[in-house]
């Protein structure tokens, strides 16, 4: 089925629904396996998708931004944040992504509560917390790295040393190659000594509850059709949770 066939008629029939999951099916294989392994879904809340990209009543089209700003955190430490997953080597960050958990009612907080599945080719990257910015400086993890390992900083920032945000405003006022150390050797104690990112182990990402970050393109369903996804999923019937 063609792409412009879906998006010329956004009515519901069975007929349309199934022929939208069936490209779906094909076109995100990788997530619908995950989903169909591991008995869940990954989920986000908004209340901002654009009229244009619903080819269904609530089920639509979209794909991440290369620009997202944040809701809850400074620009400060999300800019800490990204620097760190990229210098490491990791094709998401918060920038370029979507935030999305296997918990529906983390979600609730955000809008409307949508299941995702995100098209073949897609990155992802999730951590051991409930959001990627918590991970960044989780009980004071900043303060000890930085004095243990860059004396010299924590002497000259004293008390004032609490959070990512102090670290990164005071090494914005260095060179670049001091600040890309710092964030690195950060990113990196922090990975191998306390916690973990990872970008390969999709069945964990969408099991254990947390944020994952996901660029690509991907298709959103409503909550409100879980029946309907999963009677096409398990032949299950009508008010049936996973």
């Amino acid at each position: 089925m063609r792409y412009k066939d879906l998006i010329e008629e956004p009515i519901y029939t069975e007929e349309r629904f199934k022929s939208i999951m069936d490209t779906i099916s094909r076109e995100c294989s990788i997530i619908c396996d995950a989903i169909k392994k591991n008995h869940t879904f990954f989920y986000r809340g908004t209340n901002s998708p654009k009229e244009e990209s619903f080819i269904m009543d609530d089920i639509f089209v979209s794909a991440s931004r290369t620009d997202r700003k944040p809701r809850d955190s400074n620009h400060v430490e999300h800019d800490f944040c990204n620097h760190g997953l990229t210098l490491l080597g990791y094709k998401v960050n918060r920038s370029n992504s979507i935030a999305v958990t296997s918990d529906a009612h983390q979600c609730q907080t955000y809008g409307k509560v949508y299941m995702i599945f995100p098209k073949n080719g897609f990155h992802y990257a999730h951590c051991n917390r409930k959001d990627m910015m918590s991970f960044v400086d989780s009980d004071g993890h900043i303060r000890h790295f930085t004095k243990t390992k860059y004396k010299e900083l924590y002497n000259s920032l004293g008390n004032t040393l609490t959070t990512a945000n102090d670290v990164a405003m005071f090494l914005n006022t260095l060179q670049d190659n001091k600040y890309n150390d710092f964030v690195k050797s950060f990113w990196q104690y922090k990975i191998e000594i306390y916690e973990y990112v990872e970008d390969t182990n999709l069945d964990k990402a969408i099991t254990d509850g947390n944020e994952v970050m996901i660029s690509g393109e991907y298709y959103a369903i409503s909550r409100l059709w879980m029946d309907e996804v999963l009677n096409y999923f398990f032949n299950k019937g009508k008010n049936n949770e996973i």
